[in-house]
């Protein structure tokens, strides 16, 4: 009862941590682009549009990147599961 209740909580902490990484993912990769963004638009002066862009940018990157952990995640479990 013990061993079972034990892989409940680890399932669990694995899917908050799951959580954690997917907000951070997201979050610096749009905040990376934007300051990115800012720090061109300073130098060049595109009126805004490299902003525009380059938060565009962050936001598909980050979609990205969330997709692929949530794929990577998926698959170690169905492994995990055979075994």
């Amino acid at each position: 009862m013990k061993n079972k209740k034990s892989r409940d909580i680890a399932g669990i902490n694995k899917y908050i941590t799951l959580l954690g990484q997917l907000g951070f993912l997201m979050a610096g990769s749009v905040f990376l682009f934007f300051f990115l963004g800012l720090y061109i638009e300073k130098v060049v002066s595109f009126n805004g549009l490299a902003i525009i862009i380059t938060t565009i940018t962050g936001v598909l990157c980050g979609f990205v990147g969330v997709y692929v952990l949530i794929i990577r995640t998926i698959n170690e479990d169905q492994k995990s599961k055979k075994k």
